[in-house]
């Protein structure tokens, strides 16, 4: 058993509290609305609505009814739970689980997206943007209406765009390291003059390159560890998957041009495929 400290907002956060910030973490009995901020170094509970209101947490978030409104900013480095996200932004850097819908929402999560469940009743992810680095889990996926809905897993578009630059980077200090190589065996051959100190000069570059070229392995090999095994990004759907969606994987796309029931959309052999089940 332990005892935690609890900053408890009986009501609402609006024009009577104004906006709360708090090292502590944070229940609100009532709702966020709109314009006001909820902003806590340790998580923050909800239990009712984010209306077209920001919350930003140290910890995690639940929201126990739902977070809607294109104002509506959620971000927490850990999980984020909701109810239902209508036309809003959540960012989570671990988990966003949602018990019922999302719809017409930009959702980013560094671990992985839920809606519903496997054994739920409902969980309709329907138009907007998803990104998840592991895996995207819905009951349904997109709309009758073919309202576009884009799910992405994997590497991002500034994931790779950094993975890019490290490897360019790395490509150069390869090719310096392989002129410095040619060079000190040229002396080697044909001594100079000041052998003594053309060598001191070549050695200390030589030692910069080395160092940095472990340093930018080292970057891409944190990065790649955290992307996780290519084979397990995949997006699950539990019910059907209506046309007018696009699935991203790892930068791989396969838009949705007819009905498809349950499976999952996974990697084989270099190809984004939707595997029924």
């Amino acid at each position: 058993m332990s005892v935690t400290e609890l900053l408890a907002i009986d009501g609402d956060v609006g024009a009577q509290t104004g906006n709360v910030d708090s090292r502590i973490p944070v229940q609100v009995k009532g709702h966020v609305v709109a314009g006001y901020q909820v902003k806590s170094l340790k998580d923050v509970i909800v239990d009712h609505n984010v209306e077209d209101a920001i919350v930003r947490a140290g910890g995690s978030v639940v929201v126990k009814e739902g977070i809607r409104g294109h104002a509506s900013e959620v971000f927490s480095p850990h999980d984020v739970q909701a109810g239902f996200i209508e036309n809003a932004n959540v960012f989570a850097n671990g988990d966003i689980t949602v018990r019922s819908s999302v719809l017409n929402s930009a959702l980013s999560a560094n671990g992985s997206i839920t809606v519903g469940g496997k054994n739920a009743g409902k969980g309709s992810l329907m138009g907007g943007v998803a990104h998840a680095s592991r895996v995207i889990e819905v009951v349904s996926l997109g709309a009758s209406t073919y309202a576009r809905t884009e799910v992405t897993v994997g590497m991002s578009s500034d994931t790779r765009e950094r993975l890019d630059e490290l490897q360019a980077e790395l490509t150069v200090r390869e090719t310096e390291l392989l002129t410095l190589a040619q060079l000190e065996e040229r002396i080697r051959t044909r001594p100079p003059a000041d052998l003594a100190e053309v060598s001191a000069r070549l050695e200390a570059t030589r030692a910069k390159a080395e160092a940095r070229q472990a340093e930018l392995q080292q970057a891409r090999a944190e990065l790649l560890a955290a992307l996780g095994e290519l084979g397990a990004a995949r997006v699950v759907v539990h019910r059907q998957c209506h046309p007018g969606v696009v699935v991203r994987i790892h930068g791989h796309s396969y838009e949705v041009g007819s009905e498809l029931g349950p499976g999952q959309f996974m990697l084989e052999d270099g190809a984004l495929v939707f595997v029924p089940r």
